[in-house]
């Protein structure tokens, strides 16, 4: 293979005592960073395509989604990616499957939760954090809501809006974490605000355009796979086992060099 031609490299050639050498700028491989837009810009880092899955999700007719994967598999990356697609952030994708496809880009508001990042100091702090985080989303999309419980601002902000995507990522981590660490008490209270807040997003199942739920346990505490029964769980699902992860022709493809 021609080296300027090689995956990840530019190459110029010098001549150094009669023999050609090559001089690359190899692509950096970046781990722990769960940003769409800082992987795919400006272009000197390795990202590995998994939009084929997300157009397989899409073209399947179903909306609501759940997979479980162990922390550090990429979950968070995926959730990023969603994040740009269903934004309209064309330009991102240009390079990748998803373009070679019909999909049309068309912009929806997106409502994006990362549980793992709320505090656990107390139920107090914890019920700040989910607060902020339903708050900033209706910022994001323009609607200013009263504070009140997190399931009350999520129902005031779903009337407001059209054809909502929802991205929940890591939903059992603060009653995983809150366990493990011996505080029953506040899994409880936690459980119950939970609960309330995916019976308000169920109550508003038919206008909603995507959703996605992603964790690393499927907790049966949580009335979220009840309420809304019509979650797809595509987590042991064989069509979706590459969305994740490196697969042996992606690390032959991306990183061989």
């Amino acid at each position: 293979m021609d080296p300027a031609t090689r995956p990840g490299l530019a190459g110029t050639t010098m001549d150094v005592t009669q023999k050609t050498c090559y001089i690359y700028s190899v692509k950096k491989i970046l781990t722990g960073v769960p940003d769409f837009d800082a992987l795919i810009l400006p272009g000197d880092k390795i990202y590995v395509d998994k939009t084929s899955y997300v157009h397989r999700m899409l073209e399947t007719g179903e909306r609501f989604f759940f997979i479980s994967r162990p922390r550090r598999f990429g979950k968070s990356l995926m959730c990023s990616t969603l994040d740009a697609l269903f934004s309209g952030k064309k330009e991102l994708f240009k390079d990748l499957y998803i373009a070679s496809t019909d999909y049309d880009f068309k912009q929806y508001p997106v409502l994006r939760f990362d549980f793992s990042r709320l505090n656990l100091l107390s139920y107090e702090t914890f019920l700040a954090d989910f607060q902020t985080q339903v708050s900033d989303n209706a910022l994001e999309t323009g609607v200013s809501i009263p504070c009140s419980q997190p399931s009350s601002m999520m129902d005031a902000l779903l009337k407001r809006i059209d054809s909502p995507v929802i991205i929940i990522d890591e939903f059992d981590s603060p009653i995983v974490d809150a366990v493990s660490g011996g505080d029953q008490e506040l899994a409880e209270k936690m459980r119950k605000d939970f609960n309330a807040f995916y019976k308000v997003i169920k109550s508003y199942t038919g206008k909603i355009r995507f959703l996605l739920l992603t964790g690393c346990t499927k907790l049966s505490g949580l009335s979220v796979f009840s309420a809304m029964n019509n979650l797809k769980d595509i987590s042991l699902d064989p069509d979706y086992a590459g969305m994740f992860g490196y697969t042996e022709e992606e690390l032959s493809t991306y990183f061989s060099e």
